[in-house]
């Protein structure tokens, strides 16, 4: 576990504010959780991040989120957690599926992405498929298709299906 503390003051060199960090790490060196806490004339801020992480030491595939909860809250204000939950193609490693909010479907907002073979490596994808359900309303998708010059990888086009945005 590591803890950093940070005081700020001003040029009078009065206290504005202190910031405490605290991390916890895995076997692996991943930080499992982080913790930051501000305090300052306001009240103070809380964030607590924690993250669960697939390691697969056979394919050396380290320290891939599974899932991570974001935990943020302020003094004048109620605290909020968000989910998000991330699934990988077993053989590369490469971002299979990120998932926000999976267990609460009105909010959730799924994003698929379909990993051009021969580009893997540099993260590009060949698809990337945006899908929110409502409870109020139908389910939205958006796909976007992604094609890249063969030599450098670079975009040659973005093709959005249906042209727009899912979340209007």
């Amino acid at each position: 576990q590591d803890t950093l503390t940070t005081v700020q003051k001003s040029l009078e060199n009065q206290w504005l504010s202190t910031t405490t960090q605290v991390l916890t790490h895995d076997d692996y060196g991943n930080v499992t959780s982080n913790n930051t806490r501000t305090e300052d004339s306001y009240g103070h801020y809380e964030q607590t991040v924690n993250t669960d992480y697939k390691n697969n030491e056979g394919l050396w595939l380290l320290g891939l989120p599974e899932l991570v909860k974001n935990t943020q809250g302020h003094t004048l204000a109620a605290t909020k957690t968000q989910t998000t939950r991330f699934e990988y193609y077993d053989d590369t490693g490469a971002l299979k599926k990120e998932i926000v909010e999976p267990n609460h479907s009105p909010l959730t907002l799924t994003t698929e992405y379909k990993n051009n073979e021969g580009l893997w490596l540099l993260g590009l994808p060949e698809l990337v498929k945006n899908t929110q359900g409502h409870t109020l309303a139908a389910t939205k998708t958006q796909t976007t298709r992604f094609e890249y010059y063969d030599d450098t990888g670079a975009l040659k086009k973005e093709i959005v299906e249906p042209n727009h945005s899912p979340l209007t």
